[in-house]
């Protein structure tokens, strides 16, 4: 790794920092992202999202093309046989297996260097590379050199920048750890000092028979105990910090828009969010490690170049040597870290869709098509672990090796001196243990290393998911608390891919208290515009207004309640359901949630239940009905202390005769909160309920 970091310096071209992709099918704006930075452009992944907006088919190497030109790039698509892979010109981006891309960035002789949005970076042979291509790459066409690639040309410190330690420095106590650690580490010298007086004593010219065992007993057990109330006020330490960081990621990762979570699998967010609380528990640890024990490793070698330089020198080296194994196998460490987070998001997100769909599996008779499926991607995910723990354990053997050879050697060297009375029994037996403490002290540095630069990558692979996304207000609308009014959009426009507009210029006022449905066919954009109305998703262009004033997401979070064929059920009684764990259940509420119930023809079914509305229940409850679960999320809806409802087809799972009795029921408890109301259908029967309607 430390011939890599140099030859990464030396070479012209600017290796570009590793771009992970984020987002479903993204993988073609990493790639643009890492090849601009090679030709000295600085190019987010935040810009990109938001100039480009990721298709669900994700990106051709046309639309790459047109992307790299608006930032000033020339590229040019080139059509190659793979077996000419190897005369391609550097850097591209090439098309990858069924649907992906990666970027190349330099080749060396028969190896190139392949910066994969997925996993990470890899050096692959040539051969590797020609079973996965298709032969279409996008290279820039250079008309002269960038005068600009000196500027944003990596370093050695950038890429050694994950061993700050700034991150846990204001955790209040971590200095008073790192200070109660050291004294516990200082301990450890007690040992050789006991060692060296004791073997003087024996065998020295001043013998004597009395010698202070005791003391020394009492010092190891006072050691002990001290280090047990280090370790207790450690935990206590970590659990405050991971408590706290946690909380804050979880509460970051709830401020992003839906868009964010809709671009993502629940399985991907899973494994990073719970790998990154996972590595919370490390971080003081390690932290602590490279803050602390270079003070010790400082004094053990002051110790033993003090009594022998030249049995320091045979340690010395093979501390080196064990450097070099650390450093040279962090990047097999990155692509294994990489790697199992990946296979194992593949994993946790087939899981939970099988588990989420598990009544579709039963009655279309797939399980073994499942079952197939889930042992492929078992065995994906514990090929790479059990090809891990080889390299570990092949790593630990080399350090193994490395220490026992620098056992023979030490032997070897030291026993002449032994006899030659070069140095004294107490000294040798001294330096034999000073020599276990800074072996240690280096190793615990080097695994620290290790250990940073794993932690680093899980949180560089979390932090889109952990960043707070800051709520950008644009509200002229401060009239304290949001009542019902009349609710504008103007000219409003929406595009997911950037070009093809789904909504166009539409104009829409929502009087209060008005009910209206909103009609036309499938994917013409129903569903698209209540989610611009309820401000889960924000126009392309256009303005919404309140009462003529301008107001953004966060007012029309505040103010819109919407219901979408997506909500779920929590694990909850009935009345938190209805309510949303509402702290204020008066007795007035309770009557309300009852009186909701009543009209929509639940109150009966639910207060036959065990608990009636304190009852138990979840999205798969079997005692309730699917289209009695839908109405009672009506009922939340309608609980909601909202003033505009936004229904998305509130009627679907229900027979034409509870659908109507339903749709009345939603009506009159409108008019009589005062609440407007608008609701998707494609029933004539419920939009014949409607005088104002709404066709796209």
């Amino acid at each position: 790794m430390v011939f890599y970091f140099f030859r990464i310096c030396k070479m012209s071209i600017i290796i570009p920092k590793q771009i992970l992709q984020e987002e479903i099918n993204e993988c073609g704006l990493a790639c643009i992202a890492m090849l601009a930075e090679s030709h000295g452009k600085k190019i987010s992944m935040e810009e990109l999202r938001e100039l480009y907006p990721v298709m669900k088919n994700g990106s051709t190497l046309y639309d790459l093309m047109v992307i790299a030109e608006k930032f000033g790039l020339n590229c040019v698509p080139v059509k190659f046989h793979p077996g000419e892979i190897e005369e391609l010109s550097l850097p591209a981006i090439i098309h990858y297996d069924d649907n992906h891309f990666v970027y190349l960035a330099y080749k060396k002789g028969k190896y190139v260097c392949v910066m994969n949005p997925a996993i990470g970076m890899q050096i692959l042979h040539y051969r590797s590379l020609m079973e996965h291509i298709s032969g279409y790459a996008l290279i820039v066409d250079e008309v002269e050199p960038h005068k600009e690639k000196q500027k944003y040309k990596h370093n050695i410190f950038d890429y050694m920048s994950f061993l700050n330690t700034k991150g846990t420095s204001k955790i209040k106590g971590i200095y008073t750890l790192l200070s109660l650690t050291l004294i516990i580490s200082l301990t450890g010298f007690i040992m050789p000092l006991m060692v060296n007086k004791a073997m003087n004593n024996v065998f020295g010219d001043e013998h004597s028979k009395e010698f202070p065992y005791l003391l020394y007993f009492l010092s190891f057990l006072l050691a002990a105990l001290f280090g047990m109330v280090v370790k207790i006020y450690n935990e206590k330490i970590v659990k405050k910090f991971i408590k706290k960081e946690s909380l804050l990621a979880f509460q970051n990762m709830m401020s992003h828009p839906v868009r964010f979570y809709e671009r993502r699998t629940v399985g991907h967010m899973f494994s990073r969010f719970s790998a990154w609380v996972d590595s919370l528990s490390q971080k003081i640890y390690l932290d602590n490690i490279l803050r602390g024990e270079w003070i010790i490793c400082t004094i053990s070698l002051a110790l033993m170049i003090y009594i022998s330089p030249l049995l320091t020198a045979i340690s010395c080296i093979a501390v080196t040597v064990m450097g070099i194994i650390s450093t040279l196998s962090l990047q097999k460490d990155k692509y294994y870290t990489q790697e199992i987070q990946n296979k194992q998001s593949d994993y946790n997100d087939f899981l939970m869709e099988t588990l989420q769909g598990i009544k579709t599996v039963k009655s279309t008779g797939i399980g073994r098509q499942r079952l197939l499926k889930f042992s492929e991607l078992s065995h994906e995910l514990y090929s790479v672990i059990q090809k891990q723990n080889i390299w570990e354990e092949t790593k630990s053997s080399l350090y193994r090796m490395t220490g026992t050879l620098e056992t023979l050697l030490f032997v070897f060297v030291s026993l002449p001196l032994l006899y030659e009375k070069s140095i004294s029994f107490g000294e040798f037996f001294s330096y034999s243990f000073i020599k276990v403490i800074f072996s240690t002290c280096v190793t615990n540095i080097f695994q620290a290393v290790i250990g940073k630069y794993k932690v680093n990558l899980i949180e560089e692979r979390a932090r889109t998911i952990i960043r707070h996304n800051p709520v950008r207000k644009n509200n002229e609308y401060n009239s304290g608390p949001v009542k019902n009014g009349e609710l504008t959009l103007r000219d409003i426009c929406f595009s997911y891919n950037g070009t093809n507009n789904i909504i166009n210029c539409m104009n829409l006022i929502f009087t209060p208290g008005s009910h209206s449905v909103l009609i036309g066919p499938s994917g013409v954009g129903k569903s698209t515009l209540s989610k611009i109305v309820a401000g889960t998703i924000t126009p392309t262009s256009g303005d919404i207004l309140f009462n003529n004033q301008k107001v953004d997401e966060s007012f029309l979070n505040e103010f819109v309640y919407y219901q979408s064929p997506d909500d779920i059920i929590f694990k909850a009684s009935v009345i938190d359901n209805v309510s949303l764990f509402d702290m204020a259940q008066t007795d007035e509420r309770k009557e309300e949630v009852r009186f909701i119930l009543s009209e929509l023809h639940l109150l009966d079914v639910i207060e036959k239940m065990p608990g009636g509305i304190y009852s138990l229940i979840n999205h798969n409850n079997t005692s309730l009905s699917s289209g009695q679960l839908q109405r009672l999320l009506i009922a939340r809806a309608l609980y909601s202390n909202r003033q505009l409802v936004v229904l998305d087809e509130p009627t679907a799972n229900l027979d034409d005769e509870m659908a109507m009795i339903t749709i009345k029921a939603i009506k009159k408890i409108c008019m009589r909160k005062g609440k407007t109301l608008l609701v998707i259908s494609h029933s004539e029967k419920i939009i014949r309920e409607f005088n104002n309607i709404i066709k796209l």
